[in-house]
């Protein structure tokens, strides 16, 4: 499949995009990805993969990928990784790129052909703000929807319902370099952590109203794992968050990240609850509420829990409003 022709821009083209990619054992899939950033109707891209020790074609996939379809203004790197984690690949591409805005993508999904046209026109529009987020089509254990469900851009959105996927965000250089990377010591809700530091740093998001790439949930995929199985790792990325709030320097800010980084431990131990992980589920509600800082909203917390072991969705609407 021959790339387009790049449409014509009304923006400034030398802005270089970087588009970083982890890569473990999806050789099955990896080439709808690849196709997928090689058709964008905008150039120059900087693609780069990262291969964190693939057991099957994957590594060799990439290889002659860049091969054959390494040009000037589409440049494609491939480095290794041994450290085990993605994000551990994904701070080994960051730290070869060159691009003014990054991109971390995963290897599963796949962009349509326009994101970069548009993230980049959006951008021009508005000064090229230091972090841009788009809409994504989702599917998902059978069901299909738009991600995010509503339009934020507070940190503690986050935690409520994520408002950031790993590809949602266009990230400027100088945003990325004051977050600090990725922490590598994360297996699972790394995302989750890496967007919430995002939002911590710029008061701001500039977004796109428009689904800009499709991400799909594969049976191996790390998402796909049960809560109880992976109750360590998800508690280690929600421990990285109450040090992020520990460290702000917007005291007053505090209780309510506070709040969420509870409804999020809460809604853990809800959904461990539901795989019959009775002791674990108590466990995480008691730190849930020990995390709140206010009484009243224990009681909101309490009720939360309750609703959602039951099978009930969507009360993060009315705890976002009312904690």
């Amino acid at each position: 499949m021959d790339a387009p022709n790049p449409i014509s821009q009304a923006f400034d083209r030398q802005k270089l995009i970087s588009v970083i990619v982890p890569v473990f054992n999806r050789a099955r899939v990896l080439k709808f990805c690849l196709d997928s950033i090689r058709s964008q109707s905008y150039r120059p891209l900087e693609l780069i993969l990262v291969d964190n020790g693939s057991e099957d074609q994957s590594l060799q996939i990439c290889r002659d990928y860049q091969q054959q379809y390494h040009t000037a203004d589409f440049n494609v790197v491939v480095l290794q990784e041994t450290k085990k984690g993605a994000c551990a690949a994904r701070n080994k591409g960051y730290a070869a790129s060159r691009g003014d805005y990054l991109l971390f993508f995963d290897s599963d999904d796949r962009l349509y052909p326009d994101y970069a046209a548009v993230m980049l026109r959006e951008a021009a529009a508005q000064n090229y703000p230091p972090l841009l987020a788009c809409l994504a089509d989702v599917e998902e254990r059978g069901r299909r929807f738009v991600f995010p469900k509503r339009i934020q851009a507070q940190p503690a959105a986050q935690l409520y319902d994520p408002v950031l996927k790993t590809a949602s965000a266009l990230i400027r250089r100088d945003l990325m370099e004051q977050s600090d990377p990725w922490d590598e010591d994360l297996q699972r809700w790394q995302d989750l952590e890496f967007g919430f530091r995002l939002l911590l740093y710029t008061p701001t998001v500039c977004w796109v109203l428009r689904p800009l790439f499709y991400s799909g949930v594969l049976e191996d995929s790390i998402t796909a794992a049960s809560y109880t199985a992976d109750h360590l790792k998800m508690n280690l990325s929600l421990e990285k968050i109450a040090q992020s709030i520990d460290n702000y320097d917007k005291n007053e800010e505090k209780p309510a990240l506070l709040k969420a980084l509870a409804f999020k431990t809460i809604s853990m131990a809800a959904l461990l609850y539901r795989e019959q992980s009775f002791d674990l589920a108590k466990h995480y509600y008691k730190k849930g509420l020990s995390i709140c800082p206010t009484k009243p909203g224990t009681i909101l917390l309490r009720l939360h829990y309750l609703y959602t072991r039951l099978g009930g969705r969507g009360f993060w609407r009315l705890a976002e409003k009312i904690l």
